[in-house]
């Protein structure tokens, strides 16, 4: 055994350069290749396995439904005309474009509004007939009479008539109703100072890179426009453009957190070695299985979710051990006089075995996390079990190549620092057994004790990027002020979405929720929805009779009334 482990140092002492080229040559690949790559899925189903109930119901929907979040294109500005005609130019420009699958922004809604009327509770459109009948037989008697009526009945004002203060009763109504349908023409608060448009893009909402190419395509759109010129502020936001925040925000998350990880090994191995050298003895060799289980990850694996992408910091801090521990035993062998490939056959020889153990065990516990149903854990489990591995076989393998190619440049003088705090601490315990058992056993029940104050966040936008709800933002301007007028709900969060089989289950379905929206029997408070029978009145057949027989009725006596009444009726 000792011949071989000789035999091997002197292979890796002979052909060093060529390995630091090969490992140089994979660190450079593996890190080209995950600048294009390394990818960080937001969304929370990427948390949970494919056989998940509810991410099943997911992906079925959407293979139903498509994308279901829209990109909001807010324009403000105290002029309402200058609003509308800036979103008119924008969608002209960019309605044609392939990423986009529709624009909604300037509704026809002359439809709904020529047939108010259906909006109307049936009883409330019976009392109008009714009106309309005492109306118009007050209009027949008047001019039966010829204008012989008596004075007393000429000051009489009990007679009714058919006048423009009845259709201006008619119609409030129903405008009441047409509110509550929402049957508007733009998206619009605070008075039309501020309108948006909604575009719904033909992608994925799970793929980040369509959302940020239409993202980027609709700001520069916005740009060729120039905002300024009309005297607007515009926002490309919503759920698509929070989306690319929250990526970036984890992505420069992930990296400060892994740069400030190395940095402060980095300090921790220069002081320790005394030596910038031992730095780079240990990191290189450390970086490349760090960076070759991220490559193979996001090769075979796809994307990381936002708890598995912050696996690969902590894997510094776990594969670093074994670098100190071997850079310490070789300095230890060399002090005794040996020749390099001596002291580092000397150095695996008795030390291999141990840091073997370390990295399989630690290993073995990462990867139990894989059985876990929760996909955060098992996929953060998964990575974090390949690059203890990984790390152990690239320090395993370059370690000695890169320790002997400094050596030969200038030869290695590694004087670690002596650490006597913990030798004195150790001694002095050790003699008292009794007080260090007390002292385990107080730590243990004070441990104990402040379980019953950790807390688990739970509202995810809490862990989201700086300023998401910032109030001054146009996004957050728009959501405030329809939710104070109460229209456009949908805009104020992610919609669920109920799928039938039918045109007859998605009606049975509007009226239930109809009633639970009029009752409100859930703690949880039921905004709105929205399907064709939100725009389908319910007993429509029996208000379209109704409706006709008022027709009929009038049409029989219009022209009885004054010209004006009759032009605003018709």
């Amino acid at each position: 055994m000792n011949n071989r482990f000789n035999k091997l140092s002197l292979f890796f002492y002979k052909n060093s350069i060529w390995f630091v080229i090969v490992l140089l040559i994979i660190l450079g690949a593996e890190i080209y290749y995950l600048k294009d790559n390394f990818k960080v899925n937001t969304d929370l189903r990427a948390l949970f396995k494919g056989t998940n109930e509810t991410v099943m119901k997911l992906e079925k929907m959407e293979e139903r439904v498509g994308s279901y979040s829209n990109i909001l294109v807010l324009v403000s500005s105290p002029d309402r005309k200058k609003n509308i005609e800036f979103l008119s130019l924008l969608e002209k420009e960019i309605k044609d474009d392939s990423k986009i699958r529709f624009i909604d922004f300037d509704r026809d809604v002359s439809y709904l509004e020529e047939r108010g009327l259906l909006f109307l509770p049936l009883e409330e459109i019976k009392e109008i007939e009714s009106e309309v009948k005492k109306s118009l037989a007050g209009g027949v008697e008047n001019v039966l009479s010829f204008g012989l009526e008596s004075e007393s009945e000429k000051e009489d004002e009990t007679v009714p008539s058919f006048t423009d203060e009845d259709i201006d009763k008619f119609s409030r109504k129903v405008e009441k109703y047409k509110k509550k349908y929402n049957i508007r023409r733009y998206f619009e608060t605070e008075g039309g100072t501020i309108i948006a448009m909604k575009v719904r893009p033909s992608g994925s909402d799970t793929s980040v890179s369509e959302t940020k190419a239409l993202v980027d395509y609709l700001e520069s759109e916005v740009e060729k426009l120039n905002p300024s010129s009309f005297g607007v502020e515009v926002e490309v936001g919503g759920f698509f453009r929070n989306k690319i925040k929250e990526m970036e925000a984890i992505n420069s998350d992930i990296f400060s957190t892994l740069i400030m990880c190395i940095v402060l090994l980095s300090l921790t191995i220069i002081y320790y070695f005394r030596s910038l050298r031992s730095l780079l003895i240990i990191f290189f060799p450390l970086s490349a299985g760090v960076i070759t289980a991220a490559a193979a990850m996001q090769y075979f694996l796809g994307d990381f979710n936002i708890i598995s992408a912050f696996s690969f910091a902590i894997l510094y801090g776990l594969g670093i051990d074994s670098g100190i521990h071997l850079l310490s035993r070789y300095g230890e062998e060399k002090e005794k006089g040996s020749a390099p490939h001596i002291a580092m056959a000397s150095c695996y020889r008795n030390l291999l075995s141990a840091v073997f153990s370390g990295a399989l065990t630690t290993a073995i516990a990462f990867f139990a996390l894989f059985f876990i149903e929760f996909k955060g854990f098992s996929d953060f489990g998964l990575a974090a079990s390949i690059g203890v591995v990984t790390s152990f076989i690239a320090i395993t393998v370059f370690f000695p190549a890169f320790v002997f190619f400094n050596e030969k440049i200038v030869p290695l003088k590694i004087r670690t620092r002596k650490i006597t705090v913990l030798p004195i601490i150790y001694g002095a315990l050790s003699k008292r057994p009794i007080l260090l058992i007390g002292l385990m056993i107080l730590l243990t029940i004070a441990s104990l004790g402040a379980l019953k104050y950790i807390e688990i966040e739970y509202d995810f936008d809490r862990l989201s990027f700086p300023n998401k709800y910032d109030p001054q933002s146009l996004s957050m301007r728009y959501v405030s002020g329809i939710k104070k007028d109460k229209t456009d709900e949908i805009s104020t969060g992610l919609p669920s979405y109920i799928l039938t089989d039918s045109i007859e289950e998605t009606e049975d379905v509007s009226r239930a929720l109809d009633v639970i929206k009029e009752e409100q029997p859930y703690p949880i408070r039921f905004k709105n929805y929205f399907s064709i029978f939100s725009f389908v009145p319910s007993d429509q057949e029996e208000k379209l009779r109704v409706i006709r027989r008022i027709k009929r009725l009038i049409d029989r006596k219009i022209n009885l009334f004054k010209e004006d009444t009759i032009a605003r009726y018709r």
